[in-house]
């Protein structure tokens, strides 16, 4: 899964299902997985514009971590 962003020790991968048009966050730190929705929707514009470009086969690009 890709990582899109690094914070506070947490990473934020995007994850999608082979054939599909929809993408999901995973979000981990250590063992641990969590949601962040209140980052998502922060940052829901980068987001779409990564999902893009990693449908095209091409890198994307990091997001800034929760400040």
């Amino acid at each position: 899964m890709p990582v899109v962003s690094m914070f506070y020790g947490l990473s934020a991968s995007s994850f999608s299902m082979p054939n599909s048009t929809m993408s999901h966050l995973h979000a981990e730190y250590g063992e641990m997985n969590a949601v962040f929705q209140a980052w998502i929707e922060l940052h829901r514009d980068e987001l779409l514009a990564d999902w893009k470009l990693a449908m095209e086969g091409q890198p994307m690009f990091p997001i800034d971590p929760l400040k």
